[in-house]
């Protein structure tokens, strides 16, 4: 797997990586096509928790969450280099984001990578590739209808409230 990524980005894929299906390492390539074969491992792992030590059950789990959700934000930005990674001070505790960043200010995910791996963990309905899709479309077109109608929102910004 190509590894060309900010440093905090590789580290946080570095343990989950070690313990998924070679089937799908091979495949994992940061298109958006892999998000597929990202959904299956976290179904994978999922049916597989159970089986986890339970005194560094929390540590794992975080581990993995941050792994995947690293994996999926990495393939969204090297799929449309609209998206960038943005890194908060460390002191707050935030994780890294996605955003994407057009003339009416920066657009976010309403479901940042990592959560969308956890949520994947724990809800059996929730397909990481579709809703990765989803929400990148939903701010592209938040931002080109600003961009499209730019007057009409600084005269909104103008008018007091």
């Amino acid at each position: 797997m190509d590894m060309d990524c900010p440093d905090q980005i590789k580290q946080y894929m570095a343990f989950p990586f070690e313990f998924i299906n070679p089937e799908y390492k091979a495949g994992l390539d940061f298109s958006m096509e892999s998000l597929k074969l990202a959904n299956q491992g976290l179904g994978e792992l999922k049916a597989g928790m159970k089986d986890w030590p339970q005194d560094n059950f929390q540590q794992m789990l975080n581990m993995v969450v941050l792994g995947w959700g690293a994996y999926i934000g990495e393939t969204v930005r090297r799929s449309y280099p609209a998206w960038t990674w943005d890194f908060p001070d460390p002191s707050t505790g935030e994780l890294p984001q996605l955003v994407h960043e057009g003339l009416g200010g920066v657009g976010r995910m309403v479901w940042p990578a990592a959560k969308m791996a956890l949520a994947r963990l724990h809800d059996d309905e929730l397909d990481v590739a579709l809703c990765t899709r989803i929400q990148m479309e939903e701010v592209a077109q938040a931002i080109t209808r600003y961009e499209n109608n730019r007057e009409l929102w600084e005269k909104q910004l103008e008018e007091p409230t």
